[in-house]
């Protein structure tokens, strides 16, 4: 395995050396950049657009490289370049809108994808993108469209099943999203955040045996998920484990001590084991932390 990464990094190397025009740096810098070498296909990408600033495409994997990097004002400044260049660009509008989201810029973000499907109706990923930016804007009813529209063009992409299932889950459609969930699910089975959302449309539809099931599936994969420990807390609450609960909670704060939330829930079940002190102190650590729900537990239960 070391000799055959060592030869594909010499044939880069050799590559960037002996490339001689922006095409062939364009070309050097892609394969760095699916190698995931980021820093230095910015380098060898940032050569050609020297020696052919007209070249769009150049300017769009540029921008991609960057973002990898987590340069997100270095990846909008290169896609504006590219679609400077050239305006129908769909692939630059695109990436834009997924940029300025990212900021939280969701206007300007759903503009972008609007032009990017515009300039290309058949591109599932910027209508996934559109929908994940209506939801957002709390337009659930045209995400559902966008959602649907990808899905239909692209029916093995497992991220629009577990965007359409999160949208179907904040409207209180449980059924259809544990089926979304599920199709994710089959399409990834390594991503633990299809079993975490499915485990919680279970929890709420009273199915606490196969919630818990999927639980215990996610944080297998990713046992760091402070959430998933809270969430899975919650379900084994609900279905009467309070001491399993209390462990749940404890694991979340010890992954993220400033989770108000899962102090909330630690003191409340506290109080429903009659520990009124540890309550307390928890509810009040919720209620310092920021949580309002705390804030009025406090002034009911703790006074």
């Amino acid at each position: 395995m070391k000799a055959l990464c060592l030869g594909v990094f010499i044939t880069l190397f050799q590559t960037v050396v002996f490339a001689q025009s922006a095409a062939e740096y364009h070309r050097s810098g892609t394969e760095l950049l699916y190698a995931g070498d980021f820093e230095r296909a910015v380098t060898v990408l940032s050569e050609a657009v020297k020696l052919d600033p007209e070249f769009a495409n150049a300017y769009v994997d540029l921008a991609i490289a960057k973002h990898e990097m987590n340069d997100l004002d270095g990846t909008l400044a290169d896609l504006d370049k590219a679609l400077n260049i050239d305006p129908n660009l769909a692939i630059a509008h695109s990436n834009k809108g997924i940029v300025l989201e990212k900021l939280g810029r969701h206007q300007e973000a759903l503009e972008a994808l609007q032009q990017a499907v515009e300039l290309d109706q058949l591109d599932p990923e910027a209508l996934l993108s559109k929908g994940y930016v209506l939801s957002k804007l709390l337009d659930n009813e045209a995400a559902l469209a966008d959602y649907n529209a990808s899905i239909q063009l692209d029916d093995n992409n497992a991220r629009a099943y577990y965007l359409r299932g999160l949208l179907f889950a904040k409207q209180e459609k449980y059924e259809d999203a544990i089926k979304d969930f599920t199709t994710s699910i089959e399409l990834s089975p390594r991503s633990p955040m299809g079993y975490s959302d499915r485990a919680v449309a279970l929890e709420k539809t009273g199915k606490f045996e196969e919630a818990l099931a999927d639980f215990d599936k996610a944080l297998k994969l990713d046992p760091t998920n402070y959430m998933s420990y809270r969430n899975r807390g919650i379900a084994k609450e609900k279905a009467g484990l309070l001491d399993e609960a209390l462990q749940d909670y404890s694991k979340a704060i010890a992954l993220d001590p400033e989770f108000a939330m899962a102090y909330f829930d630690r003191g409340v079940a506290y109080f429903r084991k009659g520990d009124k002190s540890s309550a307390c102190k928890d509810i009040a650590t919720s209620a310092e932390l920021g949580y309002e729900q705390a804030k009025i537990s406090a002034e009911d239960l703790c006074n």
